[in-house]
């Protein structure tokens, strides 16, 4: 049989080092509210514009295929889910780190600059295992997110300056905005080169289609009496003009490649920046503290009990700790009897 805890009396007995530790865990709270350092987050939004290119690709495919009944998704470049990616990607974050801030943000003054890297101290051996440091450094001090039903990617980082907080955001938005003009550059440039591949063999066709009904006007001037001769003259006519149509297309789409090869770079649309706020971080800290506190007390109250019980006290066995236990509770009924009331000892002093 158990014997129920007397839990209000442990706890009145111990009164005093929990008040103790009460006005501890308040002093350390305050303490540290005061004195741990603040840090800062600054949040950058934007949203990938469409290029020209791809809205009339999917304005041409989207009302083709919608006739089919099939849902032709959008260039995975202009997703807001591949540009949060990108922006936490290594490279992205290595040409931030590597980038140049103003030495202020290390607290030394001046008009130099300095790489991200110096300013957040990151050391190492040598500038591999900086880098590798730096790195995951940052990767945590930068959260990014992208909604998937408006295409608003944000991005958020932490530093204890928030005016270098709001740089290394706008220097992230930056960088990606660098990637994506270089990417939609080096598209254009392809895209160019191949109408431009076309055109030439389109022009060459309709050179060489063209010659063919000349060479056959030459040779038959009376075409016109012979329902042969009429025949084979509007195959010549019929595979000048298709020939003639594709090379119309071509050099139409190569003079829009030209111009899109200059001015098809979609930038991102910067939506929101510089967003500040400080931020509580010594939340878990303070938890820390206060396990540790409590697990001192209770550990050094627990001593102190056992002691007393090793000094004048010995527990009961079961068969009297029964019996008192009985003759305590004789006119209560079982479901009645107190389970731990204050001033029901289950230790007995005296007895040896």
């Amino acid at each position: 049989m158990s014997i129920p805890t007397d839990l209000s009396y442990l706890l009145w007995e111990r009164r005093r080092a929990i008040g103790i530790i009460m006005i501890g865990a308040i002093a350390i709270g305050v303490s540290t509210a005061l004195l741990w350092p603040s840090r800062y987050r600054a949040t950058a939004s934007f949203i990938p514009e469409q290029s020209s290119q791809s809205s009339r690709l999917s304005a041409g495919l989207g009302g083709l295929a919608s006739q089919f009944g099939v849902s032709l998704g959008g260039d995975p470049m202009q997703s807001g889910r591949f540009y949060a990616d990108i922006l936490l990607s290594r490279r992205v974050i290595e040409q931030v780190l590597l980038g140049s801030y103003p030495i202020q943000f290390n607290g030394k003054g001046g008009d130099d600059s300095l790489p991200l890297l110096d300013i957040l101290g990151i050391k190492g051996r040598n500038s591999l295992e900086r880098v590798e440091k730096g790195v995951k450094k940052l990767r945590g001090m930068t959260s990014a997110d992208a909604d998937i039903r408006t295409n608003i990617v944000s991005i958020s980082v932490q530093a204890r300056n928030p005016a270098l907080a709001a740089a290394i955001a706008n220097r992230f938005v930056e960088t990606v905005n660098d990637f994506n003009t270089k990417t939609r550059q080096s598209q254009a440039g392809r895209r160019r080169m191949f109408i431009d591949q076309q055109t030439d063999s389109a022009e060459r066709e309709l050179q060489v289609a063209e010659d063919r009904l000349k060479t056959f006007y030459q040779q038959n001037r009376s075409w016109a009496q012979s329902p042969e001769l009429e025949y084979r003259r509007g195959q010549l006519q019929r595979q000048v003009e298709i020939e003639q149509d594709l090379y119309l297309t071509l050099r139409r789409n190569l003079e829009t490649a030209r111009i899109d090869e200059v001015n098809d770079v979609p930038l991102v649309s910067v939506r929101t920046t510089e967003a500040l706020h400080a931020a509580s971080f010594y939340s878990p800290f303070l938890l820390w503290v206060h396990s540790r506190v409590w697990s001192t007390l209770t550990h050094r109250g627990t001593g102190r009990q056992g002691k007393r019980r090793a000094g004048g006290y010995r527990r009961l066995d079961s068969d009297e700790s029964t019996r008192r236990w009985g003759n305590t509770h004789s006119g209560e009924s079982r479901h009645d009897r107190p389970t731990g009331r204050p001033g029901i000892r289950f230790w007995s002093p005296g007895l040896h």
